[in-house]
């Protein structure tokens, strides 16, 4: 059964600012709450970058597969949680009221495993809202 995760949250800087922020995958760790590397870099940073998401011991990857600049990231988990059959993010920019900006994160996700949805899709949840409250606070700077 899948299940979806939609975050929004209004920055008071320009969508441009903010998609760069959002596509700097080397940095996104520092605001995400996390580590974040690069295993993988397309030429452009684009389609085929992949991120290696590290929480504790374990780590996952996670794989650029749209990207329109500057107003959506479209990924998904190609390797490292054993227990998700399906794993899509899409993070959609744009301009809301006077030059700021909105933006809906989206993440659709399917478990082989019953029970794990809820927990996965809270934690998620949470993660994706304080990231997003904290780049918001850095871009403000």
């Amino acid at each position: 059964m899948p299940n979806d995760i939609t975050i929004a949250h209004d920055f008071s800087v320009a969508p441009e600012l903010v998609f760069a922020a959002l596509d700097d995958h080397a940095n996104m760790g520092s605001w995400l709450g996390g580590k974040v590397t690069l295993a993988k870099r397309a030429a452009d940073g684009g389609v085929g970058t992949v991120r290696r998401i590290h929480l504790g011991v374990t780590h996952f990857d996670e794989e650029v597969i749209e990207r329109q600049v500057p107003s959506r990231i479209v990924y998904r988990i190609s390797r490292g949680i054993p227990f998700l059959r399906h794993h899509r993010g899409e993070i959609s920019v744009e301009p809301h009221g006077q030059g700021g900006t909105r933006v809906r994160w989206n993440v659709a996700f399917e478990s082989t495993i019953p029970g794990v949805s809820g927990p996965f899709r809270s934690g998620l949840g949470l993660v994706l809202k304080q990231g997003l409250r904290r780049l918001d606070r850095r871009l403000a700077r």
